[in-house]
């Protein structure tokens, strides 16, 4: 996970900033795992993740099937 400061827009201008944190979810066991903690656990929620998470995942279009009805599946939680 990688937490940074981003610029947004508000009123035309870019000098406001918002901290992130950005999960890069393979679809696997550790990304799984990583997101369910963040999800369902406070403290580690508090620990690791800085102000907006955003959750990101490459489709190479090479994924097989499983993967991306798993992918489906993590989105309604």
């Amino acid at each position: 996970m990688l937490s940074l400061p981003i610029a947004y827009q508000t009123s035309n201008t870019f000098n406001e900033y918002a901290e992130i944190t950005v999960l890069s979810f393979g679809g696997g066991q550790d990304s799984t795992c990583i997101l369910y903690k963040i999800i369902y656990d406070p403290a580690f929620r508090a620990r690791f993740v800085r102000g907006h998470l955003v959750v990101i995942m490459s489709d190479t279009g090479d994924e097989h099937r499983y993967t991306y009805d798993y992918s489906g599946h993590i989105k309604q939680v």
